[in-house]
């Protein structure tokens, strides 16, 4: 991110050098070539690493493949022009200005030349390619600069629709490069108005939270790495969060870590394949926790059928007002109870505690106001093999051994294998 504020000063200088020859020229193609460098300009201010994808998206795909003279692609002149600020954005600045130089010396854009229509397209391709420009780039990248580079705490808020899909995640991408799993949560903080588009928050890792105020789309944080996610409606909203569905289908697929809270009902497959993150909601459609491996997930309303499918691990804390949950769950690998143990009883209460921290949920305020009375109605979905496992780790570290060794005995142990 220090390499991306460094350079914007040196991109800008070059290309506004292109701007004022540009402006030089005559010909029908003078309005293109206006428009590409200034859309070029923006994205080396805005997303400078997308760079590559925007220069060559279209006829060269690998822009370095070329020739280092303009000599045998002169209808496609416009390629050198793109390389140039290109090579200048990689640091190679001797190398872009002598392409640069060629560029004038050849009087690429000089209006008499005889461009082709496959040209024209190309530059129409790379204006276009402009509205693709994500909130991460746009946004998040310049908003946080300053505390990206030192680590520190921010918190902006930002404008959202269904169409900026898979926000979070190429920021969070550059967060890993720099700052692997180190960060305290909530380190960098973005919240959102509006509509979350699919695949809101995928992938983001430890330190990056995104705060909803509104509703989401389908994949809600989609293979979560360790990241904090939190929707709810705004408080304007007139109908009852937890009798609403708030987030689409398919919310948490792969989850690997992380913590999310979401104030209303998710869509069907919620938490399909989670292995480690920690969910709070307030009701799911049909096929929730299929084939979850690990993680918590606490449930405060109803579920929808098929509950469990599949699962091999983690444990589920459901809310059971109407006892009807059985009718539900697909009971071939689970095994269902109530929560009646004190490790169970804790982990229930902290999730639902962080829960309307988070979100402010009234129905969780009433289940903790009256939780003694509430506990009798969750039950805990845990598969049996888990059950087991868990259970024998616990034996041998009872008996000194850290969790480690203990996991590594206890697979001995119930394997027969030495």
């Amino acid at each position: 991110m220090n390499y991306i504020c460094q350079m914007h000063l040196s991109i800008i200088i070059v290309i506004k050098m292109c701007c004022f020859l540009a402006i030089q020229t005559n010909g029908s193609h003078l309005q293109y070539t206006d428009k590409i460098l200034s859309s070029i300009e923006r994205h080396a201010i805005h997303s400078p690493y997308k760079a590559d994808s925007l220069l060559g998206c279209v006829i060269f795909p690998d822009i370095d493949s070329l020739p280092h003279s303009p000599h045998t692609y002169g209808c496609f002149s416009n390629i050198y022009l793109a390389k140039a600020i290109l090579s200048i954005k990689r640091n190679n600045i001797d190398y872009g200005k002598q392409m640069l130089h060629n560029v004038i010396k050849m009087d690429i854009l000089d209006g008499n030349n005889n461009h082709t229509k496959e040209d024209f397209l190309f530059l129409e391709s790379i204006i276009l390619f402009e509205d693709s420009i994500t909130i991460d780039e746009k946004e998040l990248a310049e908003k946080f600069c300053n505390a990206f580079a030192t680590g520190n705490t921010e918190t902006i808020s930002i404008d959202v629709s269904n169409t900026d899909r898979s926000l979070g995640t190429a920021f969070g991408s550059e967060i890993t490069k720099k700052f692997g799993n180190t960060l305290a949560e909530d380190t960098f903080k973005v919240v959102c108005h509006g509509a979350g588009g699919q695949s809101f928050g995928a992938f983001i890792p430890k330190g990056l939270t995104l705060e909803l105020v509104g509703d989401s789309n389908d994949y809600f944080g989609k293979g979560l790495s360790g990241g904090k996610l939190i929707v709810y409606p705004p408080k304007e909203s007139r109908f009852k969060a937890e009798e609403n569905i708030i987030v689409g289908n398919v919310a948490l697929y792969g989850a690997t870590s992380g913590k999310v809270f979401i104030n209303g009902i998710a869509g069907e497959r919620f938490c399909v394949r989670n292995s480690g993150a920690e969910a709070v909601v307030e009701g799911v459609g049909e096929h929730g926790c299929e084939y979850m491996t690990g993680g918590y997930v606490a449930v405060l309303g109803k579920t929808g059928k098929n509950f469990g499918a599949g699962m091999s691990g983690g444990i589920a804390y459901v809310l059971d007002e109407n006892r009807d949950l059985y009718k539900k769950l697909n009971k071939e690998l689970i095994l269902v109870s109530e929560v009646t143990e004190k490790a169970d009883k804790e982990k229930l209460k902290s999730m639902i505690t962080q829960h309307i921290q988070a979100t402010n949920s009234e129905k969780a305020k009433r289940i903790l106001a009256d939780f003694e009375q509430y506990l009798p109605k969750f039950k805990k979905i845990i598969p049996r093999d888990y059950k087991t496992i868990i259970e024998e780790i616990a034996l041998f570290e009872g008996r000194g051994l850290s969790h480690d060794e203990a996991k590594i005995e206890a697979f001995y142990s119930l394997t027969g294998k030495q």
